[in-house]
């Protein structure tokens, strides 16, 4: 990156800085422009909101009367050759909503969650999508349904020495009922009632 553009780039955040002030004492509507960036140029808007709520929603492009990205720019995070940057979300329940498609360049990188111990005749309860279990001995259980939403995916991994039964019955929509030894792998979707095989591996 050249002095000038280190120069510019920091002079963008330094009036991004002043911009997040003004809304959060006065609330109003502040555009910054970045004249330096590849193109297409990125321009932010901060649309009129409540200062009180600028910690919860930062909008590009927007109309005030939707608070919706309305005929912008793609929003663009740049970096150099030497840094990686990411986008995090922190909260309890953060969710990334897309109205079109998702598009990953390499890895779909999905984290086992905490193990669960499962027992016999007791429902479970996943806590993500690629769930690992385990059991201390043979078992049968169920899996829940509850606070689940249609489309959700589930992968069950069953990480101990232990056989893992799972009947193909009540909401369970098997191809036939799973007798998960070490490290087998039942794919699952949940239609909104029950919890649908999509495939498993013997493994």
């Amino acid at each position: 990156m050249t002095k000038q553009r280190k120069q510019t780039v920091l002079t963008i955040a330094l009036l991004a800085l002043v911009a997040l002030a003004v809304l959060v004492v006065m609330g109003g509507c502040v555009t910054v422009q970045c004249p330096d960036c590849p193109e297409p140029p990125l321009a932010s808007t901060l649309v009129p909101i409540d200062p009180l709520a600028v910690r919860e929603r930062l909008c590009f492009n927007c109309s005030s009367a939707d608070n919706l990205v309305k005929n912008g720019y793609d929003i663009i995070m740049y970096s150099d050759d030497q840094s990686t940057q990411k986008l995090k979300l922190y909260g309890d329940t953060g969710d990334v909503d897309a109205a079109g498609e998702v598009q990953v360049g390499t890895f779909m990188n999905l984290t086992a969650v905490t193990f669960i111990t499962v027992t016999n005749g007791a429902a479970f309860t996943p806590t993500g999508t690629f769930q690992a279990i385990k059991a201390a001995g043979e078992v049968t259980p169920t899996v829940e349904t509850s606070g689940y939403t249609a489309g959700d995916e589930l992968i069950l991994w069953n990480n101990s020495a232990q056989t893992i039964n799972l009947a193909d019955s009540g909401t369970m929509k098997l191809s036939a009922a799973w007798a998960a030894t070490q490290d087998d792998v039942l794919r699952l979707r949940f239609d909104g009632t029950n919890w649908l095989e999509e495939s498993r591996s013997a493994n």
